[in-house]
């Protein structure tokens, strides 16, 4: 059932009705999310746990409680708001999932503590420094960012302006990013790859689309016939759902996906994939991480450490982005180009998923030194008066300038 602009499951259980919200406009993916909490909720009525994890979910509890927002309701109250930013339902449900962990901190260290407007900036202190030692610092930053922007939000509803989160300040963070796959790293992998794994890989490498395009890629956006791929990239879609990204299908790719088309049945070039990342992203982001790792023999980590030891990913399914877009940049394709290609509105993500080999900024430098002399060579020489010079020194100079020239001919 719809509720503000998402998808809500409802259900009763001993007579109580329970609602959760689907974090989705999506009948299609909120269908499989559906049948996700069922099984949950099964099992959690099994364990003995359905109190203990959804009891907040009960349709009975007021939001409001004498003026003030209860805490155990104040994510769905977040949720129902028209003045909180228009958000994609897969960023609502990490919102979701910060936004639990501050309640159950709360409920642990501060019982006494019901509603929204009694979270004071102290309780806010004492939160923030119970995460540094268990996160990252960009992770940090994400938590706290989240907070304020839920909190003003909430208490923008009770006409309260103070927001105890204000003064937190952020971590710095150094990025570490995704390196691209080396050429002989994608001969592995190709060679390795699959089934469906296969194909996602040739997909990846052969367009730079993210994981979860090429997943849930559909035929209708495969024209084999013109040889092109055109497809709303899921991460802008909702801010620019009529750009774009659209790719060449190449010799590799066509012949892959002809042979497949043979056989489609469904919507979904891969729908196997499809499925398993609907129903649990976490494990199917795992298993392609495997793949690299243990079945390709790929050092997918960077070589620092991160937050509690934690190892960071250098490479992953994203180094196929990197890679084609790298090459896309070693070809001298345009700007205009390349943005076309991604789905960019600007040039300026090229910077990121750019990363030029040494032989091809060797090469750029040679060709740069070749223009420079070139041009150098372009100059007009101004010619030097001789007219005041005897003509016996005249002559040694003359004699001098051709036997130098005559010696760099033999020379060369």
């Amino acid at each position: 059932m719809p509720r503000g602009d998402a998808l809500y499951c409802q259900w009763k259980h001993k007579d109580q009705p329970y609602f959760v919200s689907l974090d989705t406009t999506s009948k299609k993916d909120a269908e499989v999310a559906r049948k996700i909490l069922m099984a949950q909720v099964i099992a959690a009525i099994t364990d003995g746990t359905f109190h203990e994890k959804f009891a907040k979910h009960k349709k009975n509890v007021p939001i409001v409680v004498n003026g003030d927002i209860s805490l155990a309701r104040a994510w769905d109250a977040y949720v129902q708001s028209s003045t909180r930013p228009d958000t994609s339902g897969d960023t609502l449900r990490q919102y979701s999932y910060q936004f639990s962990k501050f309640v159950e901190w709360v409920n642990a260290h501060h019982p006494e503590i019901k509603t929204i407007s009694k979270v004071d900036k102290v309780v806010a202190r004492e939160y923030a420094t119970s995460l540094q030692p268990t996160v990252g610092n960009g992770t940090y930053n994400k938590y706290v960012n989240l907070l304020k922007l839920v909190f003003r939000v909430l208490l923008e509803t009770l006409d309260i302006e103070a927001n105890p989160w204000r003064n937190i300040q952020h971590k710095q963070v150094v990025t570490m990013g995704k390196l691209p796959f080396t050429a002989v790293e994608i001969e592995t992998i190709l060679a390795k790859a699959t089934g469906e794994i296969r194909t996602l890989c040739l997909l990846g490498k052969n367009t730079g689309f993210r994981l979860k395009d090429c997943v849930l890629l559909d035929w209708s956006e495969v024209d084999l016939e013109k040889r092109l791929i055109k497809h709303v990239p899921y991460k802008t879609r909702r801010r620019k759902p009529k750009v774009k990204a659209t790719a060449y299908i190449s010799d590799e790719l066509y012949a892959h996906l002809c042979q497949l088309k043979k056989t489609a049945t469904g919507e979904r070039v891969c729908p196997d994939s499809a499925s398993s990342y609907l129903r649990n992203l976490g494990e199917f982001c795992k298993a392609i991480q495997k793949f690299f790792s243990t079945t390709c023999g790929i050092n997918v980590h960077h070589e620092e450490r991160g937050c509690r030891n934690r190892a960071l990913a250098s490479k992953g399914f994203h180094s196929f982005r990197h890679y084609y877009f790298t090459t896309a940049h070693e070809a001298e394709t345009a700007s205009q180009g390349i943005n076309a290609m991604a789905g960019w509105s600007s040039s300026a993500m090229q910077g990121v998923y750019t990363h030029p080999s040494d032989e091809h900024i060797i090469s750029m430098g040679k060709r740069i030194e070749q223009v420079a002399l070139s041009r150098r060579s372009a100059q007009p020489v101004a010619t030097p008066d001789v007219t005041g010079i005897p003509d016996d020194e005249l002559a040694r100079t003359v004699k001098a300038l051709q036997d130098e020239l005559e010696r760099r001919k033999k020379a060369s």
